[in-house]
């Protein structure tokens, strides 16, 4: 599934697997740090940031729930996910890629996937410096 905006460089989404896992934490750690600071202070970052090591939450994400993740040939631009159908579980744009485009294209595909499993809607539990594209 191919997806870009028309003034973006080529990326595509994919479906992620446990070999992304180490370049999505990279991603979550930089985006949190980056996007959050001016929402967040230090001690809330970094209490945020410390998901990364609970590895087996991250695994049974990656396997069990719609996980896309958005790539060029550089690497992981962002990455999201649609848990039990309806909620979006994550959705995180690689601090350089911001305002982009990337998770719009992430959100809309995470919400076509909500529809085809009939559902009437997406639950986006989002961060509030994070619904401003959405």
């Amino acid at each position: 599934m191919k997806n870009q905006p028309s003034n973006a460089l080529s990326w595509n989404l994919r479906q992620a697997g446990l070999s992304d896992l180490t370049a999505i934490h990279s991603l979550y750690v930089q985006t949190i740090e980056y996007a959050c600071k001016n929402d967040y202070d230090q001690l809330q970052r970094n209490v945020w940031k410390q998901g990364i090591e609970n590895i087996e939450r991250w695994e049974q994400a990656i396997e069990s729930q719609y996980f896309l993740v958005a790539e060029n040939r550089s690497g992981i631009l962002g990455f999201g996910s649609l848990k039990e159908q309806a909620h979006v579980d994550f959705l995180f744009t690689h601090k350089d890629h911001l305002r982009k485009g990337v998770a719009a294209q992430i959100y809309l595909q995470l919400e076509r996937e909500a529809a085809e499993n009939l559902n009437q809607g997406i639950d986006r539990g989002c961060q509030c410096n994070s619904t401003s594209f959405l």
